[in-house]
């Protein structure tokens, strides 16, 4: 689903309202799946991608464990938990996804 998406956090901190406002959304295929790395840890995770006719890359982190949280009809609140390697550590933040549907060349 072709989708404009405006991240509603950043480093787990939520941003407010006039900020998201501002934010120039992202673009992109959203793909919801499911995965299933360990047995103690199943659920789903979604990606927003770029697919063109040679490349496919990522616009967004994925997000993990996702919820719809709300949906109303302007879009959609996807939440979940972004995943962050660093310098051997590993770090998960929370992180929505604020989804409006989008049509070819309206962004």
């Amino acid at each position: 689903m072709l989708c404009a998406v405006v991240l509603t956090h950043s480093n787990g901190v939520r941003l407010s309202r006039e900020q998201l406002r501002v934010d120039s959304p992202a673009v992109g295929n959203l793909m919801v799946r499911e995965y299933d790395a360990h047995p103690a840890r199943k659920g789903k995770y979604a990606r927003l991608a770029y697919r063109g006719p040679l490349v496919r890359a990522d616009l967004l982190k994925p997000i993990f464990d996702i919820q719809l949280v709300k949906m109303v009809d302007q879009g959609f609140l996807l939440q979940g938990y972004e995943i962050e390697f660093k310098d051997g550590v590993t770090r998960e933040y929370v992180q929505g996804w604020w989804c409006k549907p989008a049509s070819p060349g309206s962004w």
